[in-house]
């Protein structure tokens, strides 16, 4: 297994280094493996940002093999085999890898008699993390991954930020009102609307316990909402908690 992973990685890096103008020390690997264009067509460019130039232009539901990531960027095996970039904002995850039980992630250590090597996983964001785990969680019921919607994760995060800032914990706000009001407020538009939210000493248990929450399981799984946006605060005040908001909306 070694003897393949260590070729491609070389592969990869010297890809970078002929093929575009940034510094590929910031390339991170990540749990997505497979994507799919969630737009009517999207560019593939050469860095991991607009100002890059376009390589390539892909139609949606064009699946893609990703093989890292730089900032908000996939770094993506395109259908000819090539290498490109593509924003994770107009992409749908439809794949993750495996990571075995009890594996720490963000150091995964592989050996064998003849190589020990180490293998570093950049860190995601709380937010991000609980963003794949719940798509995980959807690619195993055959449901289509939420996209990433960066105009509800603002939302999100003024709805933690308030029940942080207003030592509550609830669907209504003192200030905000209900979700569906502060939706409103924000301009966001929707068909229907809904709110997790939670108080966790992790993001991994704050999943699990939503996953056997039948309430919080049906917006997690739903069939009809396509959006989702997360955010994620230390709790000031219980330490070592925090607090979670999910919004799902069908747009």
């Amino acid at each position: 297994m070694k003897r393949v992973f260590i070729p491609i990685l070389m592969c990869i890096s010297s890809v970078f280094l002929m093929g575009t103008a940034y510094d590929d020390k910031n390339f991170s690997s990540v749990l997505a493996k497979e994507c799919v264009i969630a737009t009517k067509r999207l560019n593939v460019r050469t860095g991991p940002g607009v100002e890059y130039p376009v390589v390539t232009s892909l139609a949606e539901d064009t699946k893609l093999s990703v093989i890292g990531a730089i900032n908000n960027w996939f770094v993506v095996i395109l259908p000819d085999q090539s290498v490109g970039m593509v924003s994770k904002n107009f992409v749908n995850i439809t794949k993750f890898k495996e990571v075995s039980q009890g594996a720490d992630d963000e150091i995964i250590r592989q050996e064998s008699d003849e190589l020990e090597e180490e293998i570093i996983y950049a860190e995601e964001s709380p937010a991000e993390r609980l963003f794949l785990l719940v798509n995980e969680a959807r690619m195993k019921n055959h449901l289509t991954a939420y996209s990433w919607d960066n105009q509800l994760n603002e939302a999100a995060r003024i709805k933690v930020e308030d029940m942080a800032e207003n030592h509550y914990f609830g669907h209504e706000s003192p200030n905000l009102g209900t979700p569906f009001l502060m939706l409103r407020d924000i301009g966001i538009f929707y068909k229907t609307a809904s709110e997790n939210i939670a108080n966790s000493e992790s993001i991994e248990s704050a999943h699990e316990k939503m996953l056997n929450s039948l309430a919080h399981k049906s917006n997690l799984l739903s069939k009809r909402y396509n959006k989702m946006g997360i955010a994620v605060l230390e709790n000031p005040d219980a330490d070592g908690k925090f607090l979670i908001v999910q919004i799902f909306i069908e747009a």
